[in-house]
């Protein structure tokens, strides 16, 4: 076992023994960090659903607070000041081509990175691959978008015992951590 899983950007369906391996893992206590595009062709967004991330089939558009006017490359405004990922940050983080990530219903993630309070989650996304225009409507949701998401998974079976006979109290707890943007972890956009 590994101390951190990474999922830097799938790009195609996952096997049904890689969807095994990742709920095995979180099942063990296991830590997973996502990121996924926007338009991911990947079923891996159905998992992160069923942990509780309400996954945006969107991309998020900011025209005032983003890289040299191209809106679809938005910076964080914001970030959770009390989460241990986010606490101590300041500096702004560019965020290109970006969906939204929230927390889902009866989830016990937290959003953890935000973008401007003009940006807003895109979601009629044929439109805006076909024409290449985006216009805030009523379906869209409305900045700041949370782009992040972090904390305990929602785990089937969680309740039981797990593997070797340790109790829910003794059992180490699954970490989940989910961006939607894949790029801004890349040597392209990290000052080395």
């Amino acid at each position: 076992d590994a101390d951190v899983l990474v999922v830097p950007g799938a790009t195609r369906p996952l096997l049904d023994v890689e969807h095994a391996a990742l709920e095995g893992y979180l099942g063990r206590g296991g830590s997973l960090m996502v990121l996924v595009d926007p338009r991911a062709n990947t079923d891996l967004l159905d998992d992160l659903r069923s942990w509780g991330v309400d996954v945006g089939d969107d991309i998020v558009v900011d025209r005032k607070l983003a890289l040299f006017g191209r809106a679809t490359s938005p910076f964080a405004e914001s970030y959770d000041p009390q989460h241990e990922i986010t606490k101590g940050m300041r500096e702004t983080t560019l965020f290109h081509v970006a969906r939204s990530m929230r927390r889902g219903e009866d989830s016990e993630l937290t959003e953890i990175v935000f973008t401007g309070a003009d940006s807003w989650a895109e979601r009629d996304l044929d439109r805006f691959f076909q024409e290449g225009t985006a216009e805030f409507d009523g379906d869209d949701l409305q900045g700041p978008v949370s782009i992040a998401v972090a904390g305990a998974p929602r785990l089937e079976g969680a309740d039981e015992e797990v593997e070797g006979g340790e109790s829910e109290d003794e059992k180490p707890g699954a970490r989940l951590v989910v961006f939607g943007d894949a790029d801004f972890a890349t040597n392209e956009l990290i000052e080395a």
